[in-house]
């Protein structure tokens, strides 16, 4: 979820920035588990975006505001089924199965 006002308060946390480069680099090794490589420019708009200020607001954001359904299963489950043993141990708990996870309420 993209969201100006969330990515804001996000990245002003302490480890706000990391979690953000931390999910887009578990993004990158499914895509490259699955035979794609991003291509730089991609890259670098993909990063510029999540780290630059923006009035974007994401679908899923106003879905998850509206309690409305969400697109979770088809986004990250997919990228968490796709993402072989790196997605799938129980050892090693990566940040897009806790995203796809969230706490009763939200």
């Amino acid at each position: 979820m993209f969201d100006a006002r969330l990515n804001r308060r996000y990245l002003s946390t302490p480890d706000g920035r990391h979690v953000i480069e931390t999910l887009l680099g578990e993004a990158r090794a499914v895509a490259q588990h699955n035979g794609f490589t991003m291509a730089p420019d991609f890259d670098a708009r993909a990063t510029q975006m999540l780290f630059s200020p923006s009035q974007l607001t994401a679908s899923m954001l106003r879905d998850v505001e509206n309690h409305s359904h969400t697109e979770a299963d088809h986004i990250l489950g997919d990228l968490i089924a796709r993402g072989g043993e790196a997605q799938q141990t129980e050892q090693a708990l990566s940040l897009l199965r806790i995203a796809y996870s969230p706490p009763e309420g939200i």
